[in-house]
């Protein structure tokens, strides 16, 4: 099978590798189409979270179609369409026993530690794999994982009808977020970008307002359409070296709540005495697992299913696998490109 190998920052080859064999409650999956995530980005960069070792075919948005099925693999069959959660923990801590995976000491990922999507072929654990209905599609998978995030964002933040939520980034994270509180019933959604293209297509996603930091004071306006209030949750979904939590903090009311999903690169910028003085909550949000026994990946299929998000605006770039390299770029110029989730097509 074709494979884009990982071999070092810049350096993704696209070579022939042996197509994987399912083990015992494996499947694998014809490869439909695998999202280009942020932390993907960051291997490509050279900014790495964690060690990445090069051999390793990337990818951890992966939908497709089962084509063969190890022994003692019941819940699948073949020609089922899918989606995968790639997150894997070890089943035996007391994190993992109460569906709390996602802070496993030992969790491991599809496309980090084991190959992962951007081939032909891959393989999974058959409890991993869930079947999509008919009206989801393979490109929407490749946004499944920021949903469930989204999902986690909303458990560990509860959402009513009466609130005012501010999601500040227009990139995967903040629109899957918004569109994620929106069906979660809250009163009203400001989305907080820097650029007009992406902030135009949040409107057309479910934004009620869209702020542009680069033309508004967006502390100001957030607080002239709460009545001099601020927001009731404000959720931080860019990271890295902006200074968004800062303003989080400047934009939520007194006990107000702040949701931090966005990944940073360095410690963060806070303006203290917002927080102090307003008794603010913070709670970080990261990845997801199960809420209520439920996989938080199967709610974010339930919640495209249903149509109350909607992921097809989201998808901006398609690239096939001899060309990923093309897709890497592109999201790394997005300024350029106005990419928002970049999809590789096998």
């Amino acid at each position: 099978m074709k494979a884009a190998v990982y071999y070092a920052p810049k350096d993704i080859r696209l070579q022939e590798m042996e197509k994987p064999k399912p083990l015992t409650g494996e499947v694998v999956i014809e490869v439909k189409a695998c999202g280009i995530c942020g932390s993907d980005l960051h291997f490509y960069e050279g900014i790495k979270d964690v060690d990445i070792n090069p051999g390793i075919i990337l990818g951890h948005e992966l939908g497709g179609e089962v084509v063969e099925v190890g022994k003692g693999v019941e819940k699948l069959k073949i020609g089922d369409r899918v989606g995968v959660e790639p997150l894997i923990g070890c089943g035996t801590c007391e994190f993992c026993q109460v569906g709390k995976y996602h802070i496993c000491p030992g969790l491991q990922t599809i496309g980090i530690n084991f190959h992962g999507g951007f081939a032909e072929y891959a393989k999974a654990p058959q409890e991993k794999v869930y079947k999509l209905p008919d009206n989801v599609s393979y490109e929407d998978t490749t946004l499944l994982d920021a949903y469930a995030v989204s999902v986690h964002g909303i458990n560990r933040v509860s959402v009513d009808v009466k609130d005012v939520v501010v999601v500040i980034g227009s990139g995967p994270l903040g629109f899957t977020t918004m569109q994620v509180v929106k069906a979660a019933g809250a009163k009203k959604v400001i989305l907080v970008g820097r650029r007009d293209e992406n902030l135009e297509i949040a409107k057309t996603a479910g934004a009620d307002i869209t702020l542009n930091t680069t033309k508004v004071d967006v502390v100001n306006e957030v607080k002239k359409l709460t009545n001099g209030r601020g927001a009731n949750i404000v959720f931080e979904c860019v990271g890295g070296l902006a200074p968004t939590l800062g303003q989080a903090l400047q934009m939520a009311r007194p006990e107000g709540v702040i949701g931090i999903i966005g990944a940073y690169s360095e410690d963060p910028i806070l303006d203290f005495w917002s927080g102090y003085f307003k008794e603010l909550n913070l709670l970080w949000v990261s990845s997801y697992a199960k809420w209520g026994g439920k996989p938080e990946f199967e709610i974010g299929i339930d919640l495209l299913a249903s149509e109350k998000c909607n992921a097809k605006p989201l998808v901006t770039h398609k690239f096939p696998l001899d060309e990923i390299t093309d897709g890497f770029e592109a999201l790394l110029n997005k300024k350029e490109t106005n990419a928002i989730k970049v999809a590789v097509i096998p």
